[in-house]
């Protein structure tokens, strides 16, 4: 089984493992090594195939925590909690947390599983307070700070998620390009969904987290996509009291799409015509002011 995980394959490693467990079903380690193979066969399955993989390591875990209790390892119990969550069991994943946080308090991994169940189960507050005893316990466990503001932004806690994806970055926890990418995304969604304002706050965190010009000019390039689809809007009516409310709105949409680092993202964007977008809203502008002037 060890060979067969070795060499990338954990389903085959379970089911070697398995057939141990058909003669000595109570093997503490038969069970953790069942467990560990189901968790590592799940990470490497497709997404709707997880499921059973993340059962199948509760089932093996489970006969571990009863075998041992408060004794389990504390990785054991990171993994139990984690796979009892996959699988929507959050109140059970809750109550091996806290069990577990009880009895190895000193262990920054437990509080870290105690600390995805609190989020899991919609603690939010809680959990970014147990995440302060996990770095408490050990400053070295790794994506703390960036787990921080991912459940930040999941929570549309925008700005919160802003600062402390700064944070992250500067700890290292997190590359900045990957940080933008995070934010700007539910931004994006919100620009299709026509959630405008919305849409210029994510992408205005994301410009502002941003250190490379393609990064930023990605950020400007939706946020002038964002008035450009505005002034479109504003300017249906083509009467002039509908022009003047369009022109600025075209005319910031023009600044963004000049903006620092557009050229970089378009050039780099497949699907993007910077050219022709630009030129559009050119060509808006000099509408919307020839139906000003002869108004």
């Amino acid at each position: 089984a060890a060979e067969a995980s070795k060499n990338g394959d954990p389903e085959g490693a379970l089911r070697i493992i398995e057939e141990g467990l058909a003669a000595d079903t109570a093997s503490v380690d038969l069970n953790t090594y069942a467990g560990h193979f189901a968790i590592a066969a799940a990470a490497k399955t497709e997404a709707d195939k997880q499921a059973q993989f993340f059962n199948t390591a509760v089932k093996y875990y489970g006969h571990v925590y009863a075998a041992k209790g408060n004794e389990t390892d504390p990785n054991i119990l990171q993994n139990y909690v984690l796979a009892l969550l996959q699988v929507n069991r959050g109140p059970e994943a809750m109550d091996i947390a806290q069990k577990a946080v009880a009895a190895k308090g000193s262990d920054a991994g437990v509080w870290l599983a105690y600390a995805n169940a609190l989020k899991e189960t919609g603690r939010l507050n809680e959990a970014l307070a147990a995440l302060d005893t996990v770095a408490a316990r050990d400053p070295k466990t790794p994506r703390v700070a960036s787990r921080r503001a991912q459940w930040l932004l999941d929570a549309n806690k925008l700005s919160d998620a802003t600062a402390a994806f700064r944070v992250a970055i500067q700890k290292g926890d997190i590359d900045a390009e990957t940080a933008v990418n995070l934010v700007f995304r539910p931004g994006f969604e919100k620009y299709r969904a026509n959630s405008f304002d919305a849409a210029l706050d994510y992408f205005a965190a994301a410009r502002d987290l941003a250190q490379d010009a393609k990064s930023r000019g990605m950020a400007n390039f939706w946020s002038g996509m964002v008035y450009y689809q505005r002034g479109i809007s504003l300017a249906k009516p083509q009467t002039p009291k509908a022009a003047r409310a369009a022109l600025p709105l075209f005319q910031r949409a023009l600044s963004l799409l000049q903006a620092d680092g557009v050229d970089e993202y378009a050039g780099s964007t497949r699907g993007v015509n910077l050219g022709q977008t630009i030129s559009a809203v050119k060509q808006y502008i000099d509408i919307q002011n020839q139906i000003i002037k002869r108004g």
